[in-house]
């Protein structure tokens, strides 16, 4: 690997310079080959059947792709005999990723064997693991786009939960209406069968459609845990209903920081115009936290200070007046450099 790292270091330098072209092609040209006659010599061990599994897994871990099209051949053989060490046929698999697109016989394995419950543990979480760099590959996969639609939809109720996260996360990153379907019942139910909470969530803010927003607003206010209240409450943002739920989070000293700070955004994203309301005594009140005090100012800051903001005001309002006050009094140097920043920008005229 370390010399795959110098080879792609020597690309770059080529590719910035002109002088000495030749003799540094010629380098690289030695490093390429030294590279990949290295790989073969490692492969040769792993294809060695006198050698033990251990001995012949090793051989080949830490290089990425098999570059020889005669030994590529020879351990695609044992990628699909299904009566090879699994161990074998696993590590052999990661081998020819790069073989995939063009191999319609070993893709399609690799579709069965990860459907296949009955797969050897480790031939079947390396299928796993294929198809995981498959979905991000773009054209060269686009023929392969039903299946992959059908086998994410079958894993979904896999009793292993790294199967259905796969299914779940290439389902919702095309928009596909039975996952989607699937997770809100789950939601709606209270359920974790498919996946926890918080990652459901996750996954429904890719495609963010108002039919599940009474759904998200139900666990926002009966949450299993705080990341899945937090989750919630950056979804529901403009979710109406949530608004003053949102708000008396923020205003709730009891309230732990990171979700008081993660409130204030909310707002901010969603309701700006009131922002500067909810939020102005906060700025005097000597037992707020500093980072939510500082914040706050700088927030309201990038909003106010747009020429179309600056027409519009025609006289300092409370906030104006308790962030001057931050900037002459503030309690510590954050938060009068805060306040000054604020002054400087928007120039409220007093």
């Amino acid at each position: 690997m370390k010399k795959l790292i110098i080879i792609l270091s020597l690309l770059q330098f080529i590719s910035l310079s002109g002088f000495g072209q030749t003799d540094t092609k010629e380098k690289l040209n030695q490093e390429i080959q030294s590279f990949r006659n290295e790989v073969f010599n490692a492969v040769e061990v792993y294809l060695n059947t006198q050698n033990d599994v251990t001995t012949r897994v090793s051989a080949i871990s830490k290089y990425p792709f098999i570059y020889d099209p005669q030994q590529i051949v020879k351990v695609r053989s044992i990628v699909l005999n299904a009566t090879a060490n699994p161990i074998l046929r696993s590590t052999g698999l990661s081998k020819l990723i790069n073989q995939m697109p063009d191999d319609d016989e070993l893709i399609t394995s690799v579709f069965k064997w990860v459907e296949d419950k009955a797969t050897a543990k480790e031939l079947r979480f390396e299928s796993l693991n294929t198809l995981k760099i498959l979905s991000f590959s773009g054209f060269a996969m686009f023929t392969k786009n039903q299946q992959f639609l059908t086998t994410a939809r079958n894993l979904t109720s896999d009793p292993d939960i790294n199967f259905r996260r796969l299914a779940f996360d290439y389902l919702m990153a095309h928009g596909d209406s039975f996952a989607q379907g699937l997770l809100i019942t789950q939601l709606d139910r209270g359920k974790s069968d498919l996946l926890p909470t918080v990652d459901i969530l996750r996954l429904l803010a890719l495609n963010p459609h108002g039919d599940f927003l009474p759904t998200v607003f139900k666990v926002f206010k009966s949450p299993p845990n705080k990341e899945s209240k937090i989750e919630a409450m950056t979804i529901l943002g403009n979710y109406l209903p949530a608004k003053d739920l949102i708000i008396a989070i923020l205003k709730d000293k009891k309230q732990p920081n990171d979700m008081r700070l993660i409130a204030m955004g909310t707002l901010n994203s969603s309701y700006p115009a009131e922002f500067s309301k909810v939020t102005e005594k906060m700025l005097i009140d000597d037992t707020e936290a500093e980072n939510l005090k500082v914040t706050a100012v700088y927030m309201e800051m990038y909003r106010r200070k747009s020429n179309q903001q600056r027409k519009s005001r025609l006289s300092p309002d409370t906030f104006d007046t308790n962030v001057k006050k931050l900037a002459e009094s503030g309690k510590s140097i954050n938060i009068k450099k805060a306040g000054k920043a604020y002054l400087e920008s928007v120039e409220p005229k007093f």
